[in-house]
């Protein structure tokens, strides 16, 4: 049985509001809600990180490892 086959199957287990809105649901791109309007990612990583947080040293030390890796010395 394919998945799509076993959600339809299970989609008879469900109510009408339920099927009503898996359907409003399935309407959407991937399956996640259409976003109303643009954010703007500038700044919108510190969230994610303590203040303390040292990007640029974070950064640098990646480029380094990976310059590493392609010039073959690890």
């Amino acid at each position: 049985m394919t998945v799509l086959e076993h959600i339809k199957q299970l989609s008879h287990s469900l109510t009408p509001k339920q099927r009503k809105e898996l359907a409003k649901y399935l309407e959407k791109p991937n399956g996640k809600p259409v976003q109303k309007k643009p954010v703007s990612l500038q700044d919108s990583w510190k969230v994610d990180f303590p203040e303390d947080f040292d990007l640029d040293s974070a950064l640098r030390e990646i480029r380094d490892e990976w310059k590493k890796e392609l010039d073959g010395d690890l």
